[in-house]
């Protein structure tokens, strides 16, 4: 992904598949140990990547922000699960140029050994201050 995000010159990230996001830090908790219990799926691409696009309020709430996403779509073993996916780069207050999207690295498959369960705070407006939540808390 880093290659990717230099060349589109956004933000680095930790590379994740999101199971569910905004939820509270307890919710979250819930959730991810929920899913340790069982075993990892594997992911494989499911058509082409594609630009998604959010508005919301910064996080102290002062200025509207877009938020852009280059997304590959993703199966779940094997199954289309709508809404699943990978984020290959973010863009803030910036578009994402379909020539940009069509430079998006292939993905063959994320297979269970390269995953791991975890919570991270990504309420920050800079994806490069996301964190993962200590696994202990977890």
């Amino acid at each position: 992904m880093a290659g990717y995000t230099a060349l589109l010159d956004t933000p680095n990230f930790l590379p994740h598949v999101t199971i569910e996001s905004g939820l509270s830090k307890e919710k979250a908790i819930e959730t991810a140990n929920r899913f340790k219990m069982y075993e990892k799926p594997f992911f494989s691409p499911s058509g082409w990547p594609k630009i998604s696009r959010t508005k919301f309020e910064n996080s102290i709430r002062t200025r509207d922000l877009e938020f852009y996403a280059v997304e590959q779509p993703l199966n779940t073993n094997g199954i289309f699960v709508d809404e699943i996916h990978i984020s290959l780069a973010y863009s803030i207050n910036r578009p994402i140029t379909q020539m940009e999207l069509a430079m998006a690295p292939f993905m063959e498959r994320i297979y269970p050994t390269d995953l791991e369960v975890v919570v991270a705070d990504c309420s920050e407006e800079d994806p490069n201050k996301w964190y993962i939540i200590d696994d202990e808390s977890v």
